[in-house]
């Protein structure tokens, strides 16, 4: 199978299948053995900064079903 037929199976995924595999790419491209601890810490710092963002009301909170429907449309919009 070439990436071009790889392609055209994957987007006849459903679009939360499709970001799961994309997650799962994702995670699978980090060559680095970062240790566990170093990971949480980084992402608790990054909860703390988003959460922050939230409380000074400089992030607009969206609708779930919302920024599936602006991730699907910018998503047809690049492919």
């Amino acid at each position: 199978m070439d990436i071009s037929e790889l392609r055209k199976d994957i987007q006849q995924l459903p679009v939360h299948q499709r970001a799961g595999l994309a997650h799962w790419i994702m995670r699978n491209l980090d060559e680095s053995d970062g240790d566990e601890n170093e990971i949480d810490a980084a992402w608790r710092r990054e909860i703390r900064s988003r959460l922050a963002e939230i409380k000074e009301g400089s992030v607009r909170m969206v609708p779930s079903e919302e920024m599936w429907k602006e991730f699907q449309n910018d998503y047809e919009k690049a492919g």
